[in-house]
């Protein structure tokens, strides 16, 4: 059996159907909170996964069939997770039967206070509920705190005993086998070295030089923004680049020495890059 703790404006909604199966099941990830939100004029219901922080999004309407499309996004998120059928089956034959409950921690509330935020944010940029596999699995990229910086797509593979997902590498360009210039870098930044939170391209017109433009990008799920990957290849066009070379995943953190923390120190926003970094790096 799975608990779905509900906030008291969803509570007052005829959630169902509770559905019947076997109460002694239970899932690997445990339960989750859900939420009644209004994003511009779209009503969402965002849930969101105590252990792992996932987030599921589904139409904030449609209450009667509300956990119907529960069980169905949450098996759809699983294979995108990589999970193996098998184990999708046995997750899902313990969500067959599902008890309603008051919220019971302010650690998930607070997890769902910011994806609420950045779906704002998401759904002021012209996004949409039809963009649920995209949102959803931009939010699962996001860094959360309680899990010490884990992103919950990492959390979940671990509780199924799954190896992490590969860094993330070049997205945007391939690297080039002989430099020409105008040369154009590509960098990935992030709380540690699977999640990219900020991208930055510089221009370096000729060898030796500085950098004559330089362009940030931060945010989750940055690396997979089309608009950002659109921009960046008008730009690469705009300044006329012959080469382009990326890093293989993330190298830092998105805080920049010297402006955000002194020259020579660690960044104290960053613990997992504490002496892997700039000019405080050291070797082993």
């Amino acid at each position: 059996m799975l608990t779905l703790r509900c906030t008291e404006r969803l509570l007052k909604k005829r959630l169902g159907p509770l559905g019947q199966g076997d109460d002694d099941l239970k899932p690997t990830l445990g339960h989750w909170h859900a939420n009644l939100l209004r994003l511009g004029r779209t009503p969402v219901v965002l849930t969101v996964n105590d252990t792992s922080r996932l987030a599921l999004l589904l139409p904030g309407r449609d209450f009667p069939n509300l956990l119907i499309g529960f069980r169905a996004r949450f098996v759809q998120q699983l294979r995108r997770l990589g999970v193996p059928e098998d184990r999708i089956a046995c997750e899902a034959a313990a969500m067959k039967s599902i008890r309603l409950d008051r919220t019971a921690s302010r650690s998930v509330l607070g997890t769902m206070n910011d994806f609420a935020f950045q779906l704002r944010w998401r759904f002021n940029e012209g996004r949409t509920l039809q963009d649920a596999d995209y949102l959803e699995d931009d939010l699962a990229e996001t860094p959360i705190s309680t899990l010490e910086y884990a992103c919950p797509k990492e959390a979940a593979r671990a509780a199924f005993g799954l190896p992490e997902s590969p860094k993330p590498g070049a997205r945007y360009m391939p690297k080039a086998s002989k430099q020409k210039y105008p040369l154009g870098t590509v960098c990935y930044y992030g709380p540690n070295d699977r999640t990219v939170m900020k991208v930055v391209l510089a221009i370096i017109p000729r060898e030796d030089a500085e950098p004559s433009f330089l362009k940030r990008w931060v945010g989750s799920g940055v690396s997979r923004d089309i608009k950002v990957v659109e921009e960046l290849k008008r730009l690469l066009s705009q300044h006329q680049v012959k080469s382009v070379v990326a890093t293989d995943g993330v190298i830092g953190c998105v805080h920049e020495e010297g402006l955000d923390f002194p020259l020579g120190q660690d960044c104290p926003f960053c613990p997992f890059w504490r002496g892997k970094q700039g000019s405080a790096k050291r070797t082993e």
